[in-house]
This record gives C-alpha cells, structure tokens and sequence, in this order.
C-alpha cells in the first residue's frame, strides 16, 4: 500500500485492514481447507499453522503500518485499533469458510459434531427440568432450543458474525502482547 500518514487516517486505516486482514484470512481459509479435505488428520499441525500465520500477520501488518507513521508516532491504542480492524476481515472470511466446510466440504463430520453437542445440552435441559420441579417450562424451553437449533446451524450469518467475533477475541489477545512491541521498536527507531 502506498499509503503515509498525511493520508486520512481513517481512509487507510480500513483500506489497509481489508486488504492484509484478507490476506491473513485467505491464508487461514486454505489452512482450513487442507484440514477438511484431510478429514482433520493433519489438525494439530494445522492448527499449529494457523496460529503462527494468525500471530504471524498481526506482527508484520501492524509493524508495517506503524512504520507510516513512524515521523508521528504510532501508539499502542492505534496498533490495537488496527489488529481489532484487519480481525473483523479475517474473520469475515474464516466464517465464510466455517459456513462452507459445515454445508459442502466436510457434512458429515461437522453433522456428528452438531448431534453429539444438541444431545449435550439436551441432556443437561432434561437433567435441569428433572431437578427443579417445573417440567412444563422446560419442557417447553427444550422443544424451542430443538427448533430455534436449526435455525442456527442453517444461518450463514452466525458463521460469519462468529468468526467475525472470534478473530476480533484472538486479534486482542495478540495485539496485548504484539503493540507494546511495535510501539517500543516505533520509539527505539526515531
């Protein structure tokens, strides 16, 4: 990007996000992928992978950005604000891939995965209603989370505002340690 900041901060600030946020989540999504179509043999060095190219992309993008505002300085709230922005990108595009893996990658897998964990809660709800007394309201608390548990294993949205919120969680727990760094090699290099 051949951004400075003279530029308008905002303008750039979510320019740049969209794009190395989509490259982070590209990488990211091919790394899923590989993992569904390896019906999740490869899962912990997978996993491994992602964590590394997460934490990875995070340095490197948000170093870059803080050395365009090198003359002005670049704060940590700044780093932070923009990790929590290239997130909410890399995110969109994990929960794209969340959404395609569930319905046309890898069914099956992710269907067992649903069953076991319904019939988890399921017998949790039944365990509750036994022990407090009044059958009828979980007896109709359990029939809604049984239909309204469709609704959202159907829902593209929920994948997508999901990894939105989950990038945004794990960009966070980076950036606490990566912006402090940035912004010590930011002063140490005026």
């Amino acid at each position: 990007m051949n951004t400075t900041a003279t530029d308008n901060p905002t303008k750039t600030l979510w320019r740049d996000a969209a794009a190395e946020g989509g490259i982070i989540g590209t990488i990211l999504f091919i790394a899923m992928l590989l993992d569904d179509f390896t019906a999740h043999e490869l899962a912990e060095v997978i996993y491994f992978i992602k964590v590394v190219v997460l934490a990875g992309g995070i340095y490197i993008f948000t170093r870059r950005r803080s050395q365009k505002y090198a003359a002005t300085g670049f704060t940590i709230r700044q780093a932070m604000n923009y990790i929590f922005a290239m997130m909410v990108f890399t995110g969109f595009i994990t929960g794209i891939e969340n959404y395609l893996a569930i319905k046309f990658i890898a069914p099956d897998f992710y269907q067992s995965a649903f069953e076991n964990a319904q019939a988890s809660v399921k017998t949790i709800m039944e365990s509750m209603r036994n022990t407090t007394g009044d059958r009828q309201i979980w007896d109709e608390l359990i029939l809604e989370y049984e239909n309204r548990w469709l609704d959202t294993v159907n829902n593209p949205i929920t994948y997508i505002i999901s990894g939105m919120v989950g990038k945004i969680i794990a960009g966070g727990i980076i950036g606490i340690f990566v912006s402090p760094m940035i912004r010590h090699l930011t002063i140490r290099n005026k």
